[in-house]
């Protein structure tokens, strides 16, 4: 519709299981990779549907949302699972 157009996506929260009691992000390997191919599935599926969507942040209004990152796990997180994983996906 709108060839120019730039789109970027970012969730509410995430994933219940992926949080503990407290609402804090859990730290694992496991829950932090399957977070990066949840985000990564998401784009991937809107992009069959012809929308390209060029950047996407984990977390939507970081410091109000429900789901707490601390600083280096936000960082660890695009750095090891988030940032490999949207560079294979194409």
């Amino acid at each position: 519709m709108k060839p120019g157009l730039r789109l970027w996506a970012s969730p509410w929260i995430a994933p219940s299981w992926m949080t503990d009691s407290a609402g804090n992000m859990k730290s694992d390997a496991q829950t932090q990779g399957a977070y990066a191919l949840y985000l990564a599935r998401f784009v991937e599926e809107y992009a069959k549907q012809g929308l390209t969507i060029q950047a996407v942040h984990p977390q939507n209004e970081p410091g109000y949302a429900k789901v707490k990152w601390t600083q280096p796990l936000f960082i660890d997180f695009f750095k090891t699972y988030l940032g490999r994983r949207s560079r294979n996906a194409t």
